[in-house]
């Protein structure tokens, strides 16, 4: 009977109906759920980024932004000339998205099972290609290297140049980049007589990865937190890596995937026994990432995700290159399959994640007589309101940050990520006589706000005019004083 159970399951019309079915429900979902999406603040920054910022002035940035050059230079086309914002940015990371599922599929020695569960899974089906930044396209490259890691040293040019683009994806990516460049390095060096590979060839490999280590710290060796991360109580518990494990209200979901997950990473020793490469791959990786949660940059959920992206790229190379020969080795890999399903399951607060400022967006058009003759100050400089900018790009309006720089230059990104003060005298020597302009503050911040005015208003020479809200922000407009 279980015979015929197993004869069944493993039928190739079955996995092939399987796969079909899968990657439509994927296709049907993703697009629609992607029709109801509203980009929101970290997705449309990166836009703004690469329509404002010349490609040089990149790197200047990065060490705020934590990520790296790639996503923002493939947005530089699109945002530079305006084209169809946000479908442009949003098609092309579904693209990798769902071009990653396709390799998985080809690619991945997992039953068809543990691919159907990875394909519907929380970062897969619900996060990655719906939210349209840098991550899609790490974890394509990712999932490319792990395919063709059984034949890295018969290409090792093109699996250097993969790990290469892989690290100046994002920090995320880079944790990867990272271990799977030492095995690499370490095989090189290990097999180059048996491999035939020339010192010539070596020297070009190390010396690529030595440039792109210099590319990389150039990025990012000033990295600092932000302040509105620092101020805002950013590193809080309930929103961020440690309440994933430690959910305020335990569940069986939250228990039961705690407890596999557990267990495989503490297992994982036993299970690569045969091979110990991939298990300093989960190490290395789990480091890198959990000391940047706990210490450098609070995590949200398509960060820590990356973990169990690691977990399974770790486990492909194992499978890839070695037999499961172990009783043991069977069951993980039947708890590997359960963990995958359980992904699927996992609640989380992703939805929480889109854009806020529709109404304001609308608002702003259908009074665009009056916006388009004034100057528009945002506060503070990172305020959640400049998520209007790229739809309101056709009217030329005049955007400023609160120390009132001209929101389309570098200097107003740095100092989007440097600081959340306010300059109301330099928001005065932009004025003439007569002249209204409108200041934009996040509505959180309205109590802050209107404090500090109070403390200050003798000290400024504006007139403050009236306030209006508009969702999700308070509306101030001001004159000079007479």
């Amino acid at each position: 009977m279980l015979e015929k159970l197993f004869a069944f399951f493993n039928n190739k019309n079955i996995k092939k109906y399987l796969f079909i079915s899968v990657i439509l429900y994927f296709i049907f979902y993703t697009i629609t759920t992607l029709i109801q999406h509203s980009v929101y603040f970290d997705e449309i920054n990166a836009w703004n980024v690469a329509a404002y910022v010349d490609f040089f002035d990149l790197f200047k940035l990065m060490k705020y932004e934590g990520h790296l050059f790639i996503w923002f230079t493939l947005l530089m086309p699109f945002a530079k000339n305006d084209l169809f914002f946000p479908y442009s940015m949003q098609i092309m990371n579904w693209i990798f998205a769902f071009s990653a599922i396709i390799v998985m599929w080809r690619y991945a020695p997992f039953n068809h099972y543990a691919k159907a569960f990875i394909t519907l899974s929380l970062p897969f089906l619900k996060i990655y290609p719906i939210l349209a930044r840098c991550y899609s396209l790490g974890i394509l490259l990712l999932f490319i290297i792990a395919a063709i890691y059984p034949r890295r040293l018969k290409h090792p040019l093109i699996y250097t140049m993969l790990i290469i683009l892989t690290a100046n994806t994002s920090i995320m990516a880079l944790a990867g980049a990272t271990a799977l460049g030492i095995l690499f390095v370490y095989d090189l060096l290990k097999y180059k007589k048996t491999e035939n590979i020339s010192n010539s060839k070596l020297a070009l490999i190390l010396s690529a990865f030595a440039g792109c280590a210099v590319l990389v710290l150039g990025q990012l060796i000033d990295f600092s937190v932000p302040y509105y991360a620092v101020n805002n109580d950013y590193f809080s518990y309930e929103s961020h890596f440690l309440f994933f494990y430690f959910p305020k209200s335990y569940d069986v979901i939250h228990v039961s995937f705690a407890i596999v997950y557990s267990f495989l990473l503490i297992s994982a020793g036993k299970f690569f026994k045969n091979n110990l490469k991939p298990f300093f791959l989960i190490f290395l990786t789990h480091a890198i990432l959990l000391y940047i949660f706990a210490f450098v940059y609070a995590s949200e959920c398509w960060h820590f995700c990356f973990l169990f992206i690691y977990f399974i790229i770790s486990v492909w190379i194992y499978m890839s290159e070695n037999q499961l020969t172990t009783k043991f080795q069977k069951i993980y890999i039947s708890l590997f399959t359960l963990f995958c399903f359980m992904l699927i399951i996992y609640p989380s607060e992703y939805k929480k994640f889109i854009g806020r400022t529709d109404d304001l967006r609308d608002y702003i058009i259908e009074h665009i007589d009056t916006y388009s003759h004034a100057k528009i100050f945002f506060f503070p400089s990172f305020s959640y309101t400049k998520e209007i900018m790229p739809y309101l790009e056709k009217y030329k309006l005049d955007f400023y940050d609160s120390y009132g720089n001209p929101v389309r230059n570098l200097e107003a990104f740095n100092i989007q990520y440097r600081d959340g003060r306010i300059d109301f005298n330099a928001i005065s020597r932009k004025l003439k006589k007569g002249e209204v302009a409108y200041i934009f503050f996040d509505e959180d911040a309205k109590d802050i706000f209107f404090e500090f005015l109070q403390k200050k208003k003798d000290d400024i020479d504006l007139l403050f005019i009236e306030s209006h809200s508009v969702y999700p922000c308070y509306i101030l407009s001001v004159t000079l004083k007479k």
